[in-house]
């Protein structure tokens, strides 16, 4: 019997050959999308499950401990982990963690990545010996490798590598340590990688990740928790105290190719996709249904069950499902690759294949079980020569398609906007130039070259003297067009920003701010900052008493106009001085979050207050940080050859970065790029499954009303009145779909576009294409199917009896 039902359903199939074609495809695609998101949220949410307990483990989330490379930071990082052994019983351990990235510390001149810390990182992390001790928690002049990191340093050996001295070039005044242990390699599916781990001694080293992390007792009350450390801490700004689960705590650092909200959007368009896909063929399904009839009345009098015709109809909707997981695990064998680049996932293997089949066979289940009812009460009415049914069947159909048009011209919609924003900002007034721009940054000496220097010598004026013979060197290269030095530093580094307030009076509330010092030139018309009140001083005439307010500063202080207006500074830790009293001579719009200007990048959250560091406490102060570079255009390749042979010759002993404003431009943005690309992509399946949803939908029409269409033509109706019928019909459904899904959109990318300044407008013209765009597609599917029915010959149609 079941070969039976198979026959059938392959009969019936080849029937409808397109449409069946189309189901397919358009299901395995979002059966992939689907499978594939859902594979990559589960990597997302399992970052740091292999450790012990990683269920009582959390990370103290508060300003100070994400503000980046801040040197306040280090200091309240550390006065909260004080706090927390002190004074909190039910905090099983606590541990302060310092990360490095690869580049910044050395090993014999090697890159590696470091970790410092204190013993407590044991109690809740552990690290595995392979041999050697942990007397490098205690001796500063100890340091611990890992396995393959050891064997990078001495090539050729596998074991004996306790006892052996290396060249460290990091922070610390240290250079020579002794290998103290080998610790298993660090896991990957980890926030905490490292090839090094250091002890900590005093005041933790500079790097990009300071944060207190801390292993609970069972069964706390963890927002008690985070309130009590709230309330105890002494920071310089009570923001509030978070407790981040250590799984969690990725999502803050590791964006990748896409960040974990996108990959949510992503996940949720897809299952838009399997939505339209499903809905599509359940439809045509369902009428093609209604037209088997007569076939289920002469099987019910030949002795067919209700069960077993639901059985055979189950079978040949069952078969479509599975035969687009078929399809769908072709694809992704096809995109297993790219996709475990592009997602970052490493866990080898045939992981993702096997993950993607078992996703979407329990999508495919899914979807035959919410399939089973609608078949099961349209074969029932069906059966009976129910009036409504074929009334249902009308309705059906257009709801079908109404729904199928609403999803997809919203995620064409969002789509559209998106692309046109990052075009305006790619394309439209930046307001500072980016193409052809580079930052060549020096950053330091390299002390594996020259053991003999100490670390004022690496950071202080030696580096200084060296970074502008490199842009008096760099500046006469052929393909340079232009070269200036800049001091400008909005990362808040310890030599240009400094944690401050401001007040309106000597006694009023006092505004938490970040200062600003060494944009100098802050007037430069290529750095485009958008002016509200006043005017920007050029370098030569900012004066050291004046400052800059950006528009969250002078919302905050209540004022209208500012500029002229006194205010009264009060300067934080670490360089504490007495209060100073200043003059406001320009408010600018607040920077873009998350974009980089001069290899820097603003964080959108902070309050900014910009005062001249052209006179420092009465003489002019030039330090270069970075050279800016305009090569030719067309040169890069020759301009990047010329860099590095310069480096390379001349200054061998220099670690130093190339940076293109393009490419850091095209890396800030590269999560929407790729959410945009994706989008684009669903888009199109959408749009085609709902053409040829619609198209399959009024081919059924038409073989169902044929005699209609022959009688209409009897009677004089002509090919452009019956034509017209049909696209009236379906014109009103795109109009009313149209109208549904333009607000939706609207609504949703409104908020988005909010976080850039520069917005592009959401034009009328984007409404206008993307619904003649949609109109004319359904009118070449609609009218393509009826101009072919309605040419028939009526007479042979009457006479066929169909």
């Amino acid at each position: 019997m079941l070969l039976h039902y198979i026959k059938i359903a392959l009969r019936n199939l080849r029937k409808y050959p397109a449409q069946t074609a189309i189901s397919v495809l358009g299901l395995a695609a979002g059966f992939v999308c689907l499978s594939l998101s859902a594979l990559w949220m589960h990597y997302e949410n399992t970052y740091d499950t292999m450790h012990k307990d990683y269920e009582r483990i959390y990370a103290l989330e508060d300003s100070m401990s994400w503000s980046g490379d801040k040197g306040w930071t280090m200091m309240a990082a550390s006065k909260l982990k004080y706090i927390v052994d002190e004074q909190y019983p039910d905090v099983e351990a606590a541990t302060l963690v310092s990360l490095e990235d690869e580049g910044d510390v050395r090993i014999n001149g090697v890159s590696c990545r470091s970790l410092e810390t204190d013993s407590s990182y044991l109690r809740i992390f552990g690290l595995p010996l392979v041999e050697g001790s942990y007397s490098f928690f205690i001796n500063k002049q100890e340091i611990a490798v890992t396995e393959s990191f050891a064997r990078k340093l001495f090539p050729g050996r596998t074991e004996g590598f306790v006892g052996e001295r290396v060249v460290y070039d990091g922070f610390g005044d240290d250079i020579y340590r002794t290998i103290a242990a080998v610790l298993k390699d660090s896991p990957t599916h980890s926030i905490l990688q490292y090839d090094i781990v250091l002890g900590q001694f005093g005041r933790p080293q500079e790097g990009n990740l300071r944060w207190v992390f801390i292993k609970t007792l069972e069964g706390i009350d963890l927002n008690n928790l985070a309130q009590r450390i709230y309330k105890e801490k002494q920071h310089d700004r009570q923001t509030g105290t978070r407790l981040v689960p250590i799984s969690q705590v990725h999502r803050k650092l590791r964006v990748g190719n896409l960040s974990y909200e996108h990959l949510r959007t992503f996940t949720f368009c897809s299952l838009l996709l399997v939505f339209c896909g499903l809905l599509n063929y359940l439809v045509l399904y369902l009428i093609r249904l209604q037209g088997r009839q007569r076939e289920m009345a002469l099987r019910i009098v030949n002795g067919a069950t209700t069960r077993s015709l639901m059985a055979m109809f189950a079978i040949e909707f069952s078969m479509v499902i599975f035969a687009s997981v078929a399809f769908g695990m072709l694809f992704t064998e096809w995109l297993q690759l790219p996709f475990e680049r592009f997602a970052g996932i490493d866990i080898g293997g045939k992981f993702v294949m096997w993950q993607a089949f078992y996703l979407m066979l329990a999508i495919a289940v899914v979807c035959i079980f919410i399939s089973i009812v609608p078949i099961a009460i349209v074969r029932h009415r069906t059966l009976r020569h129910s009036l409504s049914a074929k009334r249902s069947g009308e309705v059906s159909r257009k709801v079908s398609t109404f729904v199928q048009l609403t999803v997809s011209i919203s995620i064409i919609f969002c789509t559209v906007v998106m692309v046109h924003q990052f075009f305006f900002m790619k394309h439209h007034d930046w307001g500072f130039s980016i193409k052809n721009r580079a930052f060549l940054e020096i950053e330091k000496i390299d002390r594996y070259s020259h053991p003999e220097m100490d670390l004022r010598t690496v950071y202080g004026g030696e580096l200084s003297n060296r970074r502008f013979e490199v842009y008096n060197r760099v500046r006469t290269l052929p393909s340079v067009a232009e070269a200036a030095y800049d001091a400008a530093d909005f990362n808040g580094n310890s030599n240009n920003g400094w944690g401050a307030s401001v007040s309106l009076t000597e006694e009023s509330e006092q505004i938490e701010v970040l200062m600003i010092k060494g944009f100098y030139d802050i007037g430069n018309p290529n750095y485009g900052f958008t002016v509200l009140q006043g005017a920007l001083p050029r370098r030569e005439d900012w004066k050291y008493n004046e400052v800059v307010l950006t528009e969250r500063v002078w919302k905050q202080l209540g004022w209208g106009m500012a500029v002229g207006r006194t205010i009264y500074w009060h300067e934080k830790p670490p360089m504490q001085k007495p209060r100073e009293t200043l003059t406001v001579i320009a408010v600018i719009k607040d920077p873009t979050p998350d974009i980089e200007v001069n290899s820097q990048e603003w964080f959108g959250n902070d309050n900014y207050v910009f005062r001249s560091y052209s006179y420092f406490e009465g003489r002019l102060y030039d330090p270069v940080s970075y050279v800016t570079l305009i090569h030719e255009p067309g040169m890069r390749k020759e301009f990047t050859a010329e860099i590095e042979e310069t480096m390379k010759k001349h200054f061998p002993d220099l670690i130093y970065k190339l940076h293109f404003s393009e490419d850091m431009l095209a890396d800030k943005m590269r999560s929407e790029l790729n959410l945009m690309t994706i989008l684009m992509i669903i888009s199109a399946v959408c749009i085609l499954v709902a053409v040829f949803g619609v198209y399959s939908i009024v081919t059924l029409a038409c073989a169902q009303r044929r005699k209609e269409i022959a009688l209409r033509k009897i009677h004089g109706a002509t090919l452009a009145d019956i034509l017209s019928i049909f696209i009236k019909e379906y014109g009103l459904i795109v109009l009313a779909a149209s109208a549904v899904a333009f607000p939706i959109g609207y609504m949703i990318m409104k908020e988005w576009v909010a976080q850039y300044v520069k917005q592009a407008p959401i034009a009328w013209w984007i409404y206008a294409v993307i619904l003649l765009a949609i109109v004319l597609l359904i009118a070449l599917s609609v009218g393509s199917r009826v101009w072919r029915t309605a040419r028939e010959n009526p007479a042979e149609v009457i006479k066929r009896g169909n």
